[in-house]
């Protein structure tokens, strides 16, 4: 199992830091194809970002816990929000290497790795 950062009371990041910035990179993707209208049935999303049909399924409920509804349009083979994207979800991660300092700098003050992810 990965080994952990941590500060204060609790872990910050782990080894499989790399895998959730994977699912967060594909989740951001599938999210401009569903704000766009683009996404095509559930097997064109599994064959545009490279994973399994019930990844694209569990991608979509993700994108869900956001608080906007998808929905499935037949009629043009495509995936949207119900209501349209009315909210803005900002996520960063900073990878770090163990002899740092928290947060997020080496011993000169330099920020190792940073990942931004934008939902709006």
């Amino acid at each position: 199992m990965g080994q952990s950062i941590e500060k204060n009371a609790g872990p910050i990041l782990t080894t499989d830091v790399m895998e959730f910035i994977q699912e967060l990179k594909k989740m951001e993707r599938l999210h401009q194809m569903v704000k766009k209208r683009t996404t095509g049935p559930i097997d064109v999303i599994a064959r545009k970002l490279g994973i399994s049909i019930s990844c694209a399924h569990r991608l979509l409920e993700q994108l869900e816990q956001f608080g906007q509804p998808i929905r499935y349009d037949a009629r043009v083979q495509t995936f949207s929000y119900i209501y349209g994207f009315h909210s803005k979800v900002d996520i960063t991660i900073a990878t770090v290497s163990d002899n740092m300092k928290i947060p997020y700098t080496t011993s000169t003050g330099q920020l190792i790795h940073k990942h931004s992810f934008s939902f709006s």
